[in-house]
C-alpha cells in the first residue's frame, strides 16, 4: 500500500504554538564516517491540556518520492498537532530510506530513519533473513539510519509486506544482535494471534517472542500496533522484560486491517469509539514509561481519515492521568531516542551470524529444559 501525498487541504496553517515548537526541533551533531551519526533532539510539552498537546509520530513510514513531499506529509502532520516528530520506518524501498536518511539532517521536524531489514526467499519460497538481510542492515546504519525496523516477523498483511517468521529465527537474532552492539532500537512487527481466531493467542509465539526478549536484554524492542492483542498478554511481557515497549498505531475504529473493530479499537463499545477500555488503562497507569503513540499512515485512505485518527486518540490520552498521556503523547519517544548512541558496525556480516547462531543455541538448550 502506498500513501500519497496529503491533499491541499490538510496542509492548513500551523497555530502559532506548533510553529514555535517545531522551530525548537533542531537536527544536531552529524557526520562521523562510518557511523550511522545523525543526532536528533526535540522537545515535548507539559502542562498542556490534551487536546492541545504535541505529539511525537513513533510509528509511520514516509513513502515518498522526493523530500519536498515528505515534508510536506510533516506539514499535513503538524497542522493536526503531530509535531514534535517522527520515527519513519523503513520501507521495502530503498529509495524512500535515502530521502528519510537525508531529511534527518534537513527537515525542520525531528526525523529518525529506520532501515527496513530486506527478507529473501527460502527454499520453500518463504520469506526468511540471511546474510545478505544483515548486510543491508549494517550498509543503511553506517549510512546514516538510525535503528532497524519496522522488522515483519508474525505479519498478516498483504503479500508485500506480510511474513510468517518466527521472532526467534536465527537471521532476526543477529539484527537483535547488531542492535545491541550499536545501541540502537528495533521495531517488529509481531502477533500473537492469527485473524482466523482474534481472540487465542498462539502459546508458541509468545514463546518466540519471550526466547527473543531474554536472549538480547541489552536490545530495546519497540512491539507495534500493542501486538495486535490484548491487554493481559502486552502486560504479561511489559511486566516480564524491561527491553520491551510498544506503539500504540492502528489500535484505533477506524482502520480496516482485518481485525475485529472490539479487539482493535482501544475504545469501548461495538464500534470501539466508547471511552478507553479499563483494562487498557489500568496497564497505561501501571507502566506509563513504556508506551508511545503512533499513527502508521500507510495508505491514502488512513492519510484522509487523519483528523479522526487523531481525534479519537486525544480522547483516549484525555482519560488518563495527565502525566501519563504526556509520557505516551511524547516523552517516552523523547527518553528512547534520546538515549541512543551509534557506534559503527561491531560485527561483519559472518560475524553477526555466529553471534545469531550462538544464541540459536541458547535457545535450542532452554527449549531442550522446557520440554524435560
Amino acid at each position: 500500500m502506498l500513501s500519497t501525498a496529503p491533499s491541499a487541504s490538510m496542509r492548513r496553517g500551523q497555530p502559532k504554538r506548533l510553529r514555535r515548537s517545531v522551530g525548537l526541533a533542531l537536527l544536531c551533531a552529524c557526520g562521523m564516517s562510518g557511523t550511522a551519526a545523525a543526532r536528533v533532539s526535540f522537545p515535548c510539552e507539559t502542562g498542556v491540556p490534551v487536546a492541545d498537546m504535541m505529539l511525537f509520530d513513533a510509528h509511520d513510514h514516509l513513502r515518498v518520492s522526493s523530500q519536498a513531499e515528505a515534508i510536506a506529509n510533516l506539514d499535513a502532520l503538524a497542522a493536526e498537532g503531530v509535531a514534535a516528530g517522527m520515527l519513519a520506518l523503513g520501507t521495502p524501498d530503498s529509495e524512500d530510506l535515502a530521502i528519510t536518511i537525508a531529511l534527518q539532517q534537513a527537515s525542520p521536524y525531528a526525523v529518525f530513519a529506520f532501515v527496513n531489514p530486506p527478507a529473501v526467499l527460502d527454499g520453500m519460497g518463504e520469506k526468511t533473513f540471511d546474510e545478505t538481510t544483515l548486510a543491508e542492515v549494517q550498509t543503511q546504519l553506517d549510512a546514516g539510519a538510525f535503528g532497524i525496523g519496522e522488522v515483519s516477523l508474525r505479519h498478516s498483511g498483504p503479500p508485500a509486506l506480510g511474513a510468517d517468521i518466527p521472532a526467534d529465527d536465527p537471521g532476526a537474532l543477529a539484527l537483535y544482535a547488531e542492535a545491541s552492539t550499536r545501541d540502537v532500537r528495533v521495531t517488529i512487527h509481531f502477533e500473537t494471534r492469527e485473524k482466523s481466531a482474534p481472540t487465542v493467542d498462539l502459546a508458541s509465539r509468545v514463546d518466540e517472542l519471550r526466547n527473543a526478549l531474554a536472549a538480547y536484554p541489552d536490545t530495546l524492542f519497540i512491539w507495534s500496533h500493542l501486538g495486535d492483542t490484548g491487554p493481559a498478554t502486552v502486560r504479561s511481557l511489559i511486566e516480564e522484560f524491561d527491553n520491551l515497549y510498544a506503539d500504540i498505531s492502528t489500535r484505533n475504529p477506524y482502520y480496516e486491517r482485518g481485525w475485529p473493530v472490539t479487539l482493535q479499537s482501544l475504545g469501548s463499545g461495538p464500534s470501539g469509539l466508547g471511552g478507553i477500555k479499563p483494562a487498557w488503562k489500568d496497564l497505561f497507569e501501571d507502566h506509563p514509561d513504556r508506551f508511545l503513540f503512533g499513527l502508521d499512515l500507510a495508505s491514502s485512505e488512513r492519510w484522509d481519515q487523519l483528523s479522526d485518527v487523531v481525534s479519537f486518540y486525544r480522547s483516549i490520552l484525555g482519560e488518563l492521568d495527565p502525566a501519563t498521556a504526556e509520557r505516551i503523547a511524547c516523552t517516552n519517544a523523547q527518553v528512547l531516542l534520546a538515549a541512543t548512541s551509534v557506534p559503527g558496525p561491531a560485527f561483519p556480516t559472518l560475524g553477526g551470524l555466529v553471534v545469531a547462531l550462538i544464541g540459536g543455541a541458547w535457545l535450542a538448550t532452554k527449549r531442550g529444559a522446557r520440554s524435560v
